[in-house]
């Protein structure tokens, strides 16, 4: 068992005479110290797993509340050609038409707490277009938190576009 031990010398002339304490009895208070420290590394853990899972280089994740980055991947700077942090407390990249178009089309899908998924053309940080594949979710109605995937189809939808042009229907 585990115990707490207490306890007072007591002098008399100078001399100790007898020792006075207590003894408590800490065993479960052990135990569930241990269980603690065990539950927060494996939460530490956890949390590097998502956070490496997160932060990948070919999904691009941003978390949005109301409308402004508070989280994003590297992926996601990458995308757009902006530095580290460079995007944090920024706006979406969503013109207001697109946010619009998105906002009423996707609005009852995320109240649902469905997944919103379009693709739409977006603009890099020098204003070179972009065409991106985009999945949200709403994370909460009270926060207006969301969490949005966004990857680059440029190179898709050039090949289709070429397709088109160099062979008949």
């Amino acid at each position: 068992i585990w115990v707490r031990a207490i306890g007072e010398v007591e002098f008399e002339a100078g001399e100790p005479v007898r020792l006075i304490g207590a003894f408590q009895d800490i065993t479960e208070r052990a135990r569930l110290q241990a269980q603690l420290a065990e539950s927060a590394e494996a939460l530490r853990r956890l949390n590097l797993e998502q956070h490496a899972m997160l932060d990948n280089e070919l999904v691009g994740i941003v978390k949005l509340r109301n409308r402004v980055a508070v989280w994003k991947n590297r992926a996601l700077g990458r995308m757009f050609d902006y530095e580290r942090d460079e995007l944090h407390g920024q706006p979406s990249h969503l013109d207001d038409a697109s946010y619009e178009r998105i906002g009423a089309e996707g609005h009852a899908v995320l109240s649902r707490g469905a997944h919103c998924r379009t693709q739409l053309q977006m603009r890099r940080k020098g204003g070179k277009p972009i065409w991106v594949d985009l999945s949200g979710v709403l994370l909460s109605a009270e926060t207006g938190e969301s969490m949005w995937l966004m990857t680059d189809i440029t190179a898709l939808k050039e090949q289709q576009a070429q397709r088109i042009a160099f062979h008949d229907s």
